[in-house]
């Protein structure tokens, strides 16, 4: 994240604005190779995870042989379309400043890059089946201290986007050769060979894939095809300030996800162990925990996010302080219930779920195509905020709730309820510190944060250590 954060300013200073737009148009088409992955992705994780915990190796062998060949057609399709995309270039865009040569050269590397990730993603899906997240961030960090070291070597404001692209390639490269050797350290007795691709072990998955791939589609709708619309409604410039607020919002939202990533495999466990009050417990808690990171980082980002902006991209954008409130206040909604939603793939069920998200990416999609002609960048947030709020409250929600058998109560009280005082707290503290007029620097901004920070763990801490005398106590006088 911190990588991030410094790679972003740098790179739109070094290579411009109209540069840059294009290089995230382009990327958001070339993320949709990603719905190549077939649902294959959650599948491995939940496969693998099941198999280790019985320990039937070859089992495990032949669900990651099956759907690494899945992969190999995938990655050669990614190639493919990778060619047709470069070949279609002239009618997709207004390629102002960039030369159409080296916009179709960046998406066939592009195309190679996304071929790449996908053949190799199955030895991140073993360490993720296995739970190393250890190993696999640790991995995560390595790689992007190289792509780090590439760019601030390589990059310059001549064939910037043809740079950019290898750099992004050599990343790719690397990571997942970290993978495989880790996968095969972690887990000696793995094999991936062809005489273990068995269409038994293929036909095991596909049902869970072909489900778990509609969310993939809803995800890469919700999430990459708002630079799309945007590109071709109001050009390649016009993405940059969204972007700002986007990335911003995407930065505070990771690591959240990071917390329901961890909870599938986990979920997957307890499920085949049958320790269904434990997982609705653990449900309930990480639920909490991302609403509770969530609805602070909007309360935080409402009072000073504009400081962040100005201290990180310069004054040139105040229109992102709103794109990236309006988007990490859907996540007060989203985080939460994408945890749920993560519990649910990790327990099976994961056919209605993705419809449900496919639906709600279809509305966002909608909209957001309707609202851009009006309201401009505006629209494409509303977006993005309404179909959050209808599909995640009103359907998502209520399925979750009776699947896992949690009423909305105890879900209210045990996961919700004790995060409203540490929430109250640091409104409080932000809205005092607001009132002093700071100047815009560094030192002044990371110390505020570090303060908000502060309140919101200790009053959280508090909380929670009282609530669990009270356990305690009325324990002991039953």
């Amino acid at each position: 994240m911190v990588i991030g954060f410094f790679l972003m300013p740098y790179i739109l200073r070094t290579i411009g604005d109209q540069s840059y737009g294009t290089w995230i148009f382009l990327n958001a088409i070339a993320g949709y190779s990603g719905l190549l992955y077939l649902g294959f992705g959650e599948t491995i994780a939940r496969y693998v995870s099941k198999h280790h915990a019985k320990q039937e190796w070859d089992k495990l062998n032949e669900v990651v042989s099956g759907i690494c060949a899945a992969y190999c057609v995938s990655g050669l399709v990614a190639i493919l379309a990778a060619v047709a995309v470069a070949l279609l270039v002239p009618w997709i865009g207004n390629w102002e400043g960039e030369t159409l040569r080296e916009v179709q050269g960046v998406m066939l590397i592009l195309g190679t890059n996304a071929a790449i990730s996908i053949i190799g993603s199955t030895n991140g899906g073993v360490l993720y089946g296995i739970q190393r997240f250890d190993v696999e961030k640790g991995i995560l960090i390595v790689g992007l201290f190289f792509k780090l070291a590439l760019t601030l070597l390589f990059l310059s404001r001549e064939w910037s986007l043809i740079t950019l692209a290898l750099i992004f390639a050599a990343h790719t490269a690397l990571e997942q050769l970290l993978y495989y050797v880790a996968a095969r350290w972690l887990v000696p007795t793995l094999r991936v060979q062809w005489r273990l691709v068995t269409w038994a072990a293929i036909k095991d998955s596909y049902g869970f894939a072909m489900f778990s791939s509609m969310g993939l589609v809803a995800s890469k709708l919700i999430y990459d095809t708002d630079y799309i619309v945007i590109g071709l409604a109001l050009g390649q410039v016009a993405i940059v300030p969204y972007a700002i607020g986007s990335r911003l919002s995407e930065m505070i939202r990771r690591p959240i996800l990071q917390i329901g990533e961890v909870f599938l495999p986990r979920a997957s466990e307890l499920h085949t162990q049958s320790s269904h009050d434990i997982l609705r417990s653990l449900s309930a808690r990480g639920m909490g925990v991302a609403f509770l990171l969530s609805a602070g980082l909007f309360i935080g980002g409402g009072y000073f996010g504009q400081m962040l902006i100005n201290l990180w991209m310069g004054p040139e954008y105040p229109e992102s302080h709103l794109i990236f409130l309006m988007l990490i206040g859907s996540q007060i909604v989203a985080a939460p219930i994408g945890i749920m939603h993560m519990v649910l793939v990790g327990t099976g069920d994961v056919r209605v779920p993705s419809m449900i998200r496919l639906g709600q990416a279809v509305l966002n999609f909608a909209i957001s195509l309707v609202l851009v002609q009006w309201y401009g960048i505006f629209g494409v947030a509303v977006g993005t905020l309404i179909p959050i709020l209808l599909m995640d409250l009103g359907v998502l929600l209520p399925y979750g709730l009776r699947r896992l058998e949690m009423p909305l109560a105890w879900l209210i009280r045990t996961g919700i309820a004790p995060n409203l005082l540490p929430l109250g707290a640091l409104w409080v503290y932000s809205h005092s510190i607001s009132m002093l007029q700071l100047p815009e620097t560094w030192p002044v901004f990371l110390g505020v944060t570090t303060g908000g920070g502060a309140v919101l763990v200790l009053t959280a801490g508090a909380v929670w250590y009282f609530t669990q005398r009270l356990v305690v106590t009325s324990v002991a006088a039953d």
